[in-house]
């Protein structure tokens, strides 16, 4: 099983510690409302959480938001997509499988080429009308740091804009659902994950293309 995916959790709680240690002043569950300029400068934002409405200013802002939301609030001119349609990159919601048979891959075949041991059943499902998957033409996954865990990026989602509410709650059902779908199919046909089960799916919607924002320059496919 090669590349390996990282194990988040633990991640999750390396990355808190770093910043208490750094003395960083963290606000979760925090969402931005509004930008305030003066001039051609960035003076304060507006946000909303549990504790209300709040304004915080500061001498610098680093857009994190992903979709430069910041940015777009503030005025920064922006595209969406591609040129000629606007449409952006797929969406996924990536889940793990438990109890899945590693020693069985290893000894079938070679644990690091282990998409190719799964490879022939998803094809032959997909040819046979056994398995409905039009998303993806061919099986993804990688290995994960923990024992019987599968990591899967399997799910697609077209057609739906990050930039929207709809879109997004829609594209998160509907990525839950495909992997279910491949969940239930790994476990009835593929020898692997004979006693495997969904473990977990991701919290939400993975989101690869929103706003391009028109800085200073544009890195193109050139450079």
């Amino acid at each position: 099983l090669s590349p390996a995916a990282f194990d988040e959790e633990l991640l999750k709680h390396v990355y808190d510690s770093m910043l208490v240690a750094a003395g960083v002043h963290i606000r979760f569950h925090t969402f931005l409302k509004a930008a305030v300029r003066n001039g051609d400068n960035l003076s304060s934002i507006e946000v909303m959480s549990k504790s209300g409405t709040e304004i915080f200013t500061a001498a610098q802002f680093v857009d994190c938001s992903g979709d430069g939301d910041l940015a777009a609030l503030a005025g920064v001119p922006f595209s969406v997509g591609r040129a000629e349609d606007g449409l952006t990159q797929a969406m996924t919601v990536h889940f793990r499988m438990a109890n899945v048979d590693k020693g069985l891959m290893q000894a079938t075949g070679n644990l690091r080429k282990a998409r190719g041991l799964v490879e022939p059943y998803f094809q032959q499902a997909l040819a046979s009308g056994e398995l409905f998957y039009p998303y993806r033409p061919f099986i993804h996954f990688y290995d994960y740091p923990r024992q019987g865990i599968i990591h899967f990026n399997m799910t697609r989602i077209n057609e739906v804009s990050g930039l929207s509410v709809e879109d997004l709650t829609r594209a998160e059902i509907e990525g839950r659902r495909q992997a279910y779908v491949i969940g239930e199919w790994l476990r009835k046909s593929v020898p692997f994950f004979a006693n495997a089960f969904v473990e977990k799916v991701a919290c939400q919607v993975g989101v690869r293309e929103t706003r391009h924002i028109q800085g200073y320059y544009t890195m193109t496919q050139e450079d």
